[in-house]
């Protein structure tokens, strides 16, 4: 997958960072494509900043690209 196509990055409380595409965030629980595989699920409460190049709609707030702290 081009690296293009992968222009987001997670950072979680643990210290992890994380690169690949945001594909949703609902209900607190956030899925993330990467390079690697399948996409995974992480619970928002465990993120320290998420940062995109596209805008999202997260609840009620449109979100605007930017690192978007939980």
């Amino acid at each position: 997958m081009p690296s293009a196509a992968l222009a987001d990055t997670l950072y979680t409380k643990a210290g992890d960072i994380i690169s690949g595409k945001l594909l949703t965030f609902q209900d607190g629980l956030c899925l993330f494509k990467t390079r690697y595989g399948a996409p995974i699920t992480l619970q928002g409460k465990e993120l320290a900043a998420l940062v995109t190049e596209d805008s999202y709609r997260m609840g009620e707030t449109a979100c605007k690209p930017s690192a978007l702290a939980r």
